[in-house]
């Protein structure tokens, strides 16, 4: 939650997924700010609610690592994370070797490569789609 992360220490921080040192640093830095911390505060006051992802159950996505690479025709990427992160999947926009799927939309460029390189599973739109649907069923 919103407050656990403006509390978190620079090791908590870099526990994160994604978060790494300077990332952290930035973070802190931010959250030390008392003008950032006033705004935070008028907008929670103002109604504004952060929520928290609430995952189905675990699934079998659940704890994956998901990069979208190309231009999806049924979604865009941010409707197509939308759709997974329910089931625990987590998204990234980076390509490395902890990924676990590479879900390719036309054109994908240079990540398509990198992934073949990295022997990450790649899976085209339909078979994403199929991924949802069978995540769906399970709800």
């Amino acid at each position: 939650n919103l407050e656990s992360i403006i509390n978190a220490s620079q090791d908590e921080l870099t526990q994160i997924d994604d978060i790494g040192e300077i990332m952290a640093h930035s973070i802190i830095s931010y959250f030390s700010i008392d003008e950032n911390l006033h705004n935070i505060d008028k907008c929670l006051n103002s109604g504004m609610q952060f929520s928290t992802l609430k995952i189905v159950k675990n699934t079998a996505i659940t704890g994956k690592k998901f990069v979208f690479t190309g231009t999806l025709n049924q979604f865009s990427r941010l409707q197509a994370s939308k759709k997974i992160e329910p089931f625990g999947a987590i998204i990234s926009k980076t390509l490395n070797k902890k990924i676990d799927y590479l879900v390719v939309g036309d054109n994908p460029g240079s990540k398509f490569q990198k992934a073949q390189e990295l022997g990450i599973n790649i899976i085209n739109e339909n078979d994403f789609i199929i991924l949802i649907n069978d995540l769906q069923a399970i709800k």
